[in-house]
């Protein structure tokens, strides 16, 4: 058999297999995202012609730009190339010993008188749909992310963790679980909250945020800026230092 006669067949079923692999997606519009990915859709345009409000970054409502909700694992249809791209992107590992902090680059603003976004109810922010219609103030966050595995919307979310400290102008120390050592406690400086009062030289003590861990708790229970006369003993802490600051010192040193 001449070899051209063999080429032609097997051109031919190359030519199907890569038509049988592709026409899903183009038919269907098909996406398929992986166990340990997450996929931020993008809206090219929109047939009832919306479109964001100004000043809004992620879209709630169907407008045209990045949507607010990711794509979980599986397969998914209706994802027309010609409509929606989508970017897959890989979850983020939270190693144990370590914390992540969060900077969200769209929400309400906030107030005046704190730094910090409060804490809303958002599946430890891997919800932005969530995030944004409770309230999610944009910038950097009070709440923390700990040990573990997330499917971030990574256009609303930036994530510092030890890897990246040096790109943000922080330590890799800062995003590890704060270790007091047994002959020391730890001085607390929170660095949000309602002003001490004058006369005052540190914040009352205040039952019902685990130590600082929960930073709203403290906010909510009119936690003050400052010097605290609380004190941290020995243990390991999951704490924001964006929200507080530990000065170690011998527990005899203690006045």
């Amino acid at each position: 058999m001449d070899l051209s006669q063999l080429l032609v067949p097997l051109i031919v079923i190359v030519v199907l297999l890569v038509l049988l692999v592709s026409l899903p997606g183009v038919l269907l519009g098909l996406v398929i995202i992986g166990d340990r990915q997450g996929g931020i859709v993008t809206k090219r345009f929109s047939f009832a012609g919306k479109s964001l409000p100004a000043g809004q970054l992620i879209a709630l409502n169907g407008e045209p730009g990045i949507q607010a909700d990711v794509l979980s694992p599986g397969w998914h249809l209706w994802k027309f190339s010609w409509m929606y791209t989508v970017q897959k992107v890989p979850v983020l590992l939270i190693p144990q010993g370590e914390i992540g902090l969060l900077v969200a680059s769209d929400g309400a603003p906030i107030p005046p008188e704190r730094i910090l976004g409060k804490i809303v109810q958002c599946d430890d922010f891997q919800n932005a749909r969530s995030f944004l219609t409770k309230g999610g103030e944009k910038g950097r966050q009070l709440g923390i992310i700990t040990a573990g595995t997330y499917r971030l919307n990574t256009a609303l979310f930036s994530v510092i963790t030890a890897n990246s400290a040096h790109m943000n102008e922080m330590e890799p120390e800062q995003l590890k679980v704060y270790s007091i050592e047994s002959d020391k406690v730890g001085i607390i400086t929170t660095l949000d909250g309602k002003p001490i009062p004058e006369g005052e030289i540190a914040g009352l003590y205040l039952p019902g945020h685990d130590n600082f861990q929960n930073a709203q708790a403290f906010l909510d229970a009119g936690g003050q800026r400052g010097l605290q006369e609380q004190v941290l003993l020995s243990g390991s802490w999951n704490l924001n230092p964006w929200f507080v600051r530990v000065e170690q010192t011998p527990m005899t040193e203690i006045p």
